[in-house]
């Protein structure tokens, strides 16, 4: 049981805190301690605590031993309501000693409940309980106060400010007669001073004997006698004590460890005694080279303290060794903070021994360290760039004072540096100043390299004449060039001249004969820097593969400083021009490794940048699901607070809503957009101009041309308003096509020259082509030809860069030559239309290289040349076969049929009959019926017998069972005249088309008698169905089901199971013996039973 507390004690608002060790371990002599004492009228007990301050904690730090302090836990104990209000009515008794039953008063608990947090209280060292012996029968035995820990971590959590108030209230508070009668009851005697020093000593005692190895409540209960000791004395350590002190605890220092704690009493009796710690100076100089950042601050504060007095002083080795550390070495693997102070430390130490060009050096380490953070953060960067700056300005100084031009120049340069690569402001005057004093001095190359870098910087800010100027700085330089970096930096700052002069090819030539391996970091990221700035030239000259090929080098050059923005910005270059190449695969990858880059350094707006690029690439690709994922990963990454951020996300979000045709998650996202910027009460016209239009879009969809007029009006107006021209010309051309839906071609021009006008103000090309394009449709759909034609020769008369691109090239030819085909002009739209399929071909456009091959068979066709028709047809169908973009089946059908239309009829029916099956598998019983009429009607000029013969007559028998499926009465007349005809052949058909001729001259027009029939007929054997009849049974029954509403349980349900995996074969089968152009084979699919 703890000896009981002096209640006064609660009442002390304490400082730091010094715990205190016994003389037996500390042994002191005693003869100093007393003397100590006796000269300032103290005790003994207060001045072994004065003497010994800091001693315990040195003890415990070197023992491995260390006092709990479980902060936050400790907190969350006392914290706890009921524990809480216990130990403030502890505080508030008078005696600070209640019984149980006056707390069972005062605490809104039960007794049970009382006594297990009392527990729980006494087990954490907070609380004790008092007996006191003899006491009455009617009286209270047992008491509850705090300890000596107790009273330590009460004021150290600061939870009670005003005890006289709580002790106030606990008086006036209303109590019955027990509860009065209890608090007037004896308490146990209160502990003496001495009697808390002698336990205190008694507790040093057993930590010698047992070498510092002591449970938990023994560390507290020595913690609490400690810091309620030393609270009773304001005595400072004078220096005959500091210097006992500082005696001993060298004695101790020599084969144990250095805490933080050690340092504290180190540097307290420094600041009294430093000649007593200067034989630790080895000792701390050490620690600047190994211990963790406190012990490092903690040794150059006890240094400084050392160094700033008159009893001691630094010797020559000491002073070597100080002014000799790594600086850099030392702080590279620091954090931001922890480095500025250890090195602001080291700066005030070298200041008080003399030692300025240390102090230099010093800065200038820092200088570095802070700069590789700004350049690639993963702390603040503003904090850093404001460190770098200050270090090298204060070095510059330095140096200057010292008359060390060099070494002036070089932090001059790391200036220049600083701001060109952080692109903070960059200035000129630091770059040249350090090239101007690296010449007076004779250091050409390093002057040559620094004019290299400032011409980059200029060229980078526009400023191209100031950096040809640069370069003359270079050309006049005394000496050559040797060092291949520099002359690599020159050729980057030519480059860039270069590409500015619109010679992109020679300036990537300049760079590619470079070497720049050897380079330091620096010169490494500058060089990277004008390989992605060509590679921006490159993409927009489309020379797609070498921009690729920078921007993979700067790359490189990124992972080798370990600069992420770089390899970022490569990485989004990269997939711009894959993009283009149509490696829309390789693009999303690399973009998906510039999101991953930009996270790394925490640039939020620029991974969210990348995700919006990526989620774009998806929607081209169709891919609309993962867009509208990539879209909610940014949104998930923004501060609820980013509304316009959050928006433009959601603006994205829609546009990926409206090219999926997704009209109902559209409306619902713009709605959604406007009552989130409504809720913010957020007025953008920019975002206004964007929602209307994709009002407008979602009004054309819905075939509401007025409507859509209306929103794009207003979006175009917003656009212009906020100069966001590109946008406005798009929305222009969107108008027009509004206008032409309602015929009004006349607004609609209109439009069309307002969006030419918007373009010429943007001094670019990009749009007038589409514009243009757009504009001959328009009176192409007019039957202004002529006006047409001369706005595609405005294409191609353009000198524009964009005009000048081999692909518009190519559609340019073609609409020309699709106009001159329609003008009759048919030689001519020939040679156009030749020589745009040779340009769209080498560009991969495969789309535009159909429509032209569909535009040269229709020439042929009209101008009546039957083996160009042929030709064409084939090379279409070749085509087809090898490009590796899918196109719909109607588009090879369409070159087959017209193909086969101009061919002998001998080879031509094969393939006319192929038509109308693949037309009838696909349940277009109207193209059906055409090339199986034409092919019926072969049969009179082929011969009988042959393969060909047998397939028209196939063809007859399929046009009669195409007619039962429609409902024209003009092709049901010719179904049942061909049938008719049929008659006559019935000896000459193939086996299964003679049974479906059979089963068609047999049947109704009710059809329920016809599929019953059928059924009978095949009797179960449905592997007997032809791929023919499959196509027809399968319509048919598909038709007698939706006109029989009796037909539900229905006999043929076997037949169309049949079917159902007959017919998914025969489009494949009939495509590949068709395909083949053999005649014999195709006649053969028409009669042989299907082996399904």
């Amino acid at each position: 049981m703890d000896p009981t507390p002096d209640p006064s004690e609660f009442k002390m608002r304490l400082g730091s805190t010094g715990p205190a060790i016994s003389e037996q371990w500390f042994g002191m002599d005693k003869r100093v301690r007393d003397q100590f004492g006796k000269e300032r009228g103290l005790p003994i007990w207060i001045s072994r605590i004065v003497m010994c301050r800091a001693a315990y904690s040195f003890y415990m730090t070197a023992s491995d031993g260390a006092p709990n302090k479980k902060g936050n836990e400790v907190q969350h104990l006392l914290t706890q309501d009921t524990r809480f209000q216990i130990v403030q009515n502890i505080l508030a008794h008078p005696e600070s000693l209640p019984s149980l039953r006056e707390l069972e008063y005062v605490v809104d608990k039960g007794r049970s409940t009382i006594y297990e947090h009392l527990e729980t209280l006494e087990k954490a060292g907070i609380t004790d309980r008092f007996e006191l012996e003899g006491a009455d029968r009617d009286q209270p035995s047992t008491f509850y106060g705090l300890t000596p820990y107790g009273i330590r971590v009460v004021d150290d959590l600061d939870l009670f400010n005003d005890l006289d108030l709580l002790q106030e209230i606990y008086v006036a508070m209303d109590k019955p007669a027990e509860v009065q009668a209890y608090e007037a009851a004896p308490r146990p005697g209160k502990a003496t001073q001495e009697e808390l020093e002698d336990e205190l000593a008694g507790h040093l005692e057993a930590i010698d004997e047992t070498e510092g190895e002591l449970d938990e409540q023994i560390q507290r209960r020595i913690e609490g006698l400690s810091f309620t000791l030393e609270q009773s004395s304001e005595i400072e350590i004078e220096t005959s004590a500091a210097q006992e002190l500082g005696q001993r605890l060298l004695n101790v220092l020599s084969d144990s460890a250095i805490g933080p704690q050690v340092l504290d009493g180190f540097r307290d009796i420094a600041e009294v005694a430093p000649d007593a710690i200067a034989p630790t100076i080895p000792r701390l100089i050490d620690l600047l080279d190994g211990a963790d950042a406190e012990c490092q601050t903690k040794a150059l504060q006890v240094l400084a303290a050392i160094a700033t007095s008159e009893e001691a002083s630094f010797d020559t080795d000491v002073r070597d060794r100080l002014t000799n550390l790594d600086i850099f070495s030392l702080i590279r693997e620091l954090p931001l903070v922890e480095a500025r102070s250890l090195v602001e430390g080291l700066d005030e130490l070298y200041a008080e021994i003399g030692a300025t060009e240390a102090r230099a050096e010093a800065m200038n380490a820092l200088g570095q360290y802070a700069g590789r953070k700004a350049l690639n953060p993963d702390v603040d960067a503003d904090d850093a760039f404001g460190t770098a700056t200050q270090a090298f300005e204060t070095t510059v100084t330095q140096y200057e004072q010292l008359d060390k031009p060099l070494e002036q120049a070089e932090s001059l340069h790391q200036l220049g540096l600083l701001h060109f690569l952080t692109d903070r402001d960059p200035v000129a005057e630091p770059f040249s100043e350090a090239a101007s004093l690296y010449a007076t001095n004779g250091e050409y190359e390093s002057a040559a390299r620094v004019y290299a870098q400032l011409s980059v910087m200029r060229s980078e800010n526009d400023e191209f004449e100031a950096a040809a100027d640069t370069i003359d700085h270079i050309e006049s330089l005394d000496g050559s060039i040797e060092d291949e970096s520099t002359r690599a930096l020159i050729s980057a700052a030519k480059a860039l001249l270069k590409a500015h002069n619109g010679d992109v090819t020679e300036a990537i030539s300049l760079l590619e004969e470079s070497t720049i391996a050897n380079a330091d970091e620096m010169d490494k990221s500058i060089f990277g820097s004008v390989q992605l700035i060509l590679a921006y030239h490159a993409i927009e000259a489309g020379n797609y593969e070498t921009t690729i090929d920078l921007a993979e080098s700067a790359k490189e050059l990124a992972e080798e400083t370990k600069t992420k923005r770089p390899k970022a910005s490569a990485e989004q270059i990269i997939s711009s021009a894959l993009l283009r190449l149509n490696r829309g695969e390789e693009a999303k990858e690399h973009l998906e490794a510039a999101v991953e880059c930009f996270k790394e350094i925490d640039d939020t707006d620029s991974t969210v940048d990348s995700l919006r690029q990526l989620a774009n690439i998806q929607m081209i690709d169709g891919e609309f699901g993962p867009a509208i994922s990539t879209v909610e990963r940014g949104l998930s990454l923004l501060d609820e607070n980013a509304t316009i951020e959050q928006v433009e996300l959601q603006l994205k979000m829609a546009d990926i809503y409206a090219v999926s045709g997704d009209t109902d998650a559209l409306e619902v996202s713009l709605k959604s957009i406007e009552e989130l910027l409504d809720s913010k009460d957020i007025a953008d016209e920019r975002i206004q101009a964007e929602l209307n239009h994709h009002w407008g879009g979602l009004r054309m969809n819905e075939g509401s041309p007025e409507a859509a007029i209306d929103e794009y009006t207003k979006a175009v107006d917003q656009y212009t308003a906020t100069e966001n021209l590109s946008l406005a010309i798009t929305t222009q051309i969107e108008l027009a096509e509004a206008y032409s839906e309602l015929h009004e071609y006349t607004q609609a021009i209109d439009c069309l020259d307002t969006a030419i006008e918007f373009s010429e103000q943007t001094g670019e090309d990009t749009y007038r082509p589409t514009v243009l394009f757009r504009k001959a449709d328009i009176h192409r759909e007019k039957g202004n030809l002529d006006t047409a034609l001369e706005n595609i020769e405005r294409i191609l008369d353009s000198s524009g860069q964009q005009a000048s691109r081999d692909i518009i090239t190519g559609r340019a030819r073609f609409e020309r030559g699709s106009i001159l085909s329609e003008m009759s002009q048919y030689a001519e739209a020939r040679d156009n239309l030749t020589e745009a399929l040779s340009t769209l071909r080498e560009e991969g456009t495969s789309h535009l290289v159909v429509n032209v091959l569909r535009a040269l068979v229709r020439v042929a066709v009209e101008s009546e040349e039957p083996e160009q028709v042929i030709s064409w047809c084939e090379s279409a169908e070749s085509y087809l076969d090898s490009c590796d973009e899918s196109f719909p089946p109607e588009t090879r059908l369409y070159f087959v049929k017209t193909r086969a239309q101009h061919q002998d009829p001998t080879a031509g029916v094969v393939d006319l009959f192929y038509v109308g099956l693949r037309y009838l598998d696909m349940d277009q019983v109207d193209n059906a019926l055409q090339p199986l009429r034409e092919a019926w009607n072969s049969h009179t000029e082929l011969d009988s017998g042959t393969d060909a013969y047998t397939a028209a007559l196939s063809a007859g028998v399929g046009f009669v069972g195409a007619t039962r499926l429609v409902t024209l009465d003009e092709a049901q007349a010719a179904g049942d005249e061909v049938l008719e005809e049929l008659e006559s052949y019935t000896e000459s058909l193939s086996d299964s088309a003679r049974y479906l001729y059979q089963f068609l001259a047999e049947s109704t027009n009710t059809h329920s008698n016809l599929e019953l029939e059928a059924a009978e007929r095949i009797d179960g054997d449905y592997s007997q169905l032809s791929q023919l009849e499959a196509v027809v049974f399968r319509d048919l029954v598909e038709q007698l089901r939706s006109d029989d509403d009796e037909f539900e349980s229905d006999p043929t349900e076997p037949i169309r199971s049949a079917i159902g995996s007959t017919a998914a074969a025969t489009g494949t089968a009939v495509k590949q013996q068709a395909a083949s152009q053999s005649a014999t084979s195709a006649a053969g699919m028409a009669g042989r039973r299907s082996a399904d």
